[in-house]
């Protein structure tokens, strides 16, 4: 699609995959409950076929891409990693993509469940704080479906250093600061991965995307499971808020050095979109776009 498309779609992409979510776990739940297992197995098969048969019959790219070369799977993601290693706003992006999760994923599944029972907050409220979770990401993604900022880059850090303040909050707060900050985190993932996963889209050199992406998906996949058993283990030595502080002022400081580095990404009045290059590659403006960022998947 076209560059200027990125930002809006990707909004609305994540808006209808979160809704979709949220009412996929209700009615999975409805049909087990009125056919049982097998009757949601069904239904589950025939839509996915139906969404295959889509994809095969009728969906055809509006723009081809540029392609690297076929090699094998392990060289090819060799070679993403070596991309890198030249493209410096792109590695910053698979940088701050790769690492959102480790902050935000332990907190909200065992850092909120640790202080709602620690508190006594019972099942209700533990329920209301996540899906106060899932309701700030659609709302966050819905707003950037039209909004469009001059520097997407700038916003999309600078929500994410609010996320991390938020994580803290999570650990500190009583029942009520608690739910706020659910809701801050869930509004600042929705607005911070469609932008950051459009720039990406956007910045990447586009024979090298399902490679990058490989690396992505590669690194939240292998270090989410450290980052977990390391948030379990604060939780354990020092409780909840320890950990939600630790994990949130760490997150909040990473963001703020990847913020100071996108400063330098813009050039003023620089507003035409732009491929990663080299360090030492000249003639080119370097602020990305102000059209168009799970991809936080919390």
């Amino acid at each position: 699609m076209r560059r200027e498309d990125l930002s809006a779609y990707t909004g609305l992409g994540q808006t209808l995959s979160r809704l979709g979510s949220l009412a996929g776990a209700a009615g999975g739940g409805l049909l087990v409950a009125r056919g049982g297992l097998a009757a949601a197995a069904v239904f589950d098969a025939v839509t996915f076929v139906a969404v295959g048969v889509v994809l095969v019959a009728w969906l055809r790219p509006r723009y081809r891409l540029a392609r690297a070369e076929s090699e094998p799977v392990l060289r090819a993601v060799a070679a993403g990693f070596a991309h890198l290693r030249d493209a410096p706003r792109t590695r910053s992006l698979v940088l701050t993509l790769s690492g959102l999760n480790l902050f935000v994923g332990p907190a909200l599944s065992i850092g909120l469940a640790a202080r709602a029972q620690a508190d006594g907050w019972g099942a209700a409220s533990l329920g209301t704080a996540t899906s106060l979770v899932g309701a700030g990401g659609v709302l966050g993604s819905l707003v950037m479906t039209w909004w469009r900022p001059r520097r997407p880059a700038a916003v999309a850090f600078s929500s994410l250093v609010a996320q991390g303040s938020a994580i803290v909050l999570l650990g500190a707060g009583g029942r009520v600061v608690s739910a706020a900050a659910c809701l801050v985190i869930g509004v600042t993932a929705g607005v911070a991965s469609t932008l950051l996963g459009a720039l990406f889209v956007a910045t990447a050199d586009e024979a090298y995307l399902g490679r990058l992406s490989a690396v992505l998906r590669l690194g939240d996949d292998v270090l989410m499971p450290a980052a977990m058993a390391g948030f379990g283990a604060l939780v354990s030595l020092g409780g909840a808020t320890t950990a939600c502080a630790v994990f949130g002022v760490t997150m909040a400081a990473l963001m703020l050095g990847s913020l100071g580095r996108s400063r330098r990404w813009s050039a003023p009045g620089g507003v035409e979109p732009g491929v990663d290059e080299p360090d030492d590659a000249r003639g080119r403006l370097v602020q990305v776009v102000p059209v168009v960022d799970e991809l936080n998947r919390g």
